[in-house]
Formats: C-alpha cells, structure tokens, sequence
C-alpha cells in the first residue's frame, strides 16, 4: 500500500463581502508585466440612514469580476452611481507618506484588496447583472463562471436613472449583509485613522 503526498501549498483566505460603490476604474501599466484592472470601491457600513464609506483600493482578479469592470469603466468614470455586491480577498493596510497639500510629509495609510467576485451591479438604479443564485453559491470568488450562469443586459449598462440611495436602502432591507464585514471594516477603518 502507497501513500502519497503532495507538495501543494495551501493557503488560508481573508475574504470581504459586501456592498458598494466604484470609483477610479484604469487600466494599469507595469513594466515587465502584464497590465491590469484596478478600481476603487467605498464599501457601505453603518447604519442605513447614516451611512460611512470604507475606500479599498483594488488589483482585479477575477476573469469574470475583469471583465464586467471593463464593460462598466466609462460608466464608473463618468461620475454614474455604479453599485456592486463584491467579494475582496486578503485586504491589507499600505502605509505611505504624503507627497503634497495640507498633509505633505505626514504619514497616511491606504487599504488595498484584490476584488475577486462580483454578483449584482446596478447602474444608477438599474440592475444591469445579476449572477444566478445556485451560480453565486457554487462558484470560488476566483473562478469564472459561463453566461448560462449570470443575466448581463448590456443595453442597460447605459442607462442613466437617478435613486441610487433609495435602491441601497431597499437592498439592505432585503439582503443579508454578514455582520462580520462590517464589524471588520470598523476596525480597519479606525486603525487607519
């Protein structure tokens, strides 16, 4: 009788789950590498008629997360309310020092993530994808799934209607939102104040 084993690492996950909005979609450049997608999510925490912002600035992973940002890039940099349910995974603190303004030369701190997964997005109101319920739950956040799997209306990744918040608040009535996302944001949030 054999028994094998494998030299495979294995790794532990840190994910975030939650609800926000898109900012700063590009394109970046990297010498020697492969460009990539990066964006900015404000995930929503707090109270529903009091709501903070938590900025995590984040590298695109996931094939299927890469590809929805880059259908909705003019609409997240155009000023339009782009709403998103995301998974970011290892979430970590970057220090760094001011280069100019009011705080040149003091110390801040940035949070950073890699956005693995998306499940709803909604463009000023309006569900323009939505990934399929048994899909969202079988689905690792870095795996890609098919069409079959996911509602994707393209015409509407140009609609302009206003209610955002209105549609947030609906949402978080309706949603589960773990509390322990927002418990961790919290404390990342007053650590890095």
């Amino acid at each position: 009788m054999t028994q094998s084993f494998t030299n495979e690492t294995q790794y532990f996950d840190l994910h975030t789950r939650g609800l926000g909005y898109l900012n700063r979609a590009r394109e970046v450049k990297v010498r020697n590498a492969e460009p990539y997608m990066a964006v900015t999510v404000a995930a929503l925490h707090g109270a529903a008629d009091d709501v903070e912002y938590t900025y995590i600035d984040c590298r695109v992973t996931g094939a299927e997360a890469d590809t929805l940002i880059r259908h909705c890039k003019e609409e997240i940099n155009s000023g339009d309310k782009v709403l998103v349910c995301f998974t970011i995974g290892d979430i970590w603190i970057s220090p760094f020092t001011y280069q100019k303004g009011d705080k040149k030369g003091q110390p801040g701190a940035s949070l950073k993530g890699r956005l693995l997964y998306l499940s709803m997005i909604k463009i000023n109101g309006e569900t323009v994808f939505r990934a399929s319920k048994d899909a969202a739950e079988d689905a690792q956040p870095n795996t890609v799934m098919d069409n079959s799997a996911c509602t994707v209306s393209k015409s509407l990744l140009k609609a302009k209607q206003p209610g955002v918040f209105p549609a947030v608040l609906t949402y978080l009535r309706e949603t589960t939102i773990p509390s322990g996302t927002a418990c961790l944001m919290q404390s990342i949030q007053r650590l890095t104040r």
